[in-house]
């Protein structure tokens, strides 16, 4: 059985079940035999309570651990011919659809325009005003990057945040995301915003 026999099988499957889309890539650096990865196409338009295609059910099949959603999968592997020692270990890839909700780009918007604002109007450590440091955030990337339940955190989205520097002096890679810039951050955006548990955000 090819990959792409395998692949039609296992993605009939899981959507009847699950409603997830899954396929499995070869391991192009893998040792002599074949081994294949585990992707699944990960859609926030499901995923996201707040969206209006939200499913209860897609969104319960990631509120687990990776292991469980593994075992899922193995099983679904398992019943088309294909055994689990054929496959990479820890090999779960979770690929976020292009296919963004209205919901999610209308959030990541206003988050972004009040972060925005934040930095125009606050100052931090002793006066020092952040505009003077840094202006422009952006989205860089949205990631899925908690997909499963793991040590005690919630599945969810991560918006990567951009910027650009507009001082002389260099802004060390974790300043914005220190906890003296980021929880007044974070009182200011609740005065402005409703924010979105599912959703996270983090500067690079």
């Amino acid at each position: 059985m090819d990959i792409h026999t395998i692949n039609k099988g296992l993605d009939k499957f899981m959507r009847r079940v699950y409603g997830i889309d899954v396929y499995l890539t070869e391991n192009q650096y893998g040792s002599g035999d074949k081994e294949y990865l585990i992707n699944i196409l990960f859609f926030p338009s499901k995923f996201l309570q707040g969206s209006p295609d939200y499913s209860e059910k897609y969104h319960k099949f990631f509120d687990r651990t990776q292991y469980e959603i593994e075992e899922d999968i193995f099983r679904a592997l398992k019943l088309l011919g294909i055994n689990s020692k054929d496959i990479q270990g820890d090999s779960l890839r979770i690929k976020i659809s292009s296919d963004l909700p209205e919901y999610l780009q209308t959030y990541s918007k206003e988050l972004v325009d009040n972060i925005n604002k934040f930095i125009e109007t606050q100052t931090i450590l002793d006066g020092v005003s952040l505009s003077d440091r840094l202006s422009n955030v952006r989205v860089d990337a949205m990631i899925p990057s908690i997909p499963y339940r793991s040590e005690g955190y919630d599945p969810h989205i991560l918006l990567r945040l951009g910027y650009d520097e507009t001082s002389d002096t260099n802004i060390y890679s974790n300043f914005m995301n220190d906890s003296y810039v980021r929880n007044p951050m974070i009182d200011y955006l609740k005065t402005k915003m409703d924010l979105d548990p599912q959703i996270d955000f983090w500067f690079d």
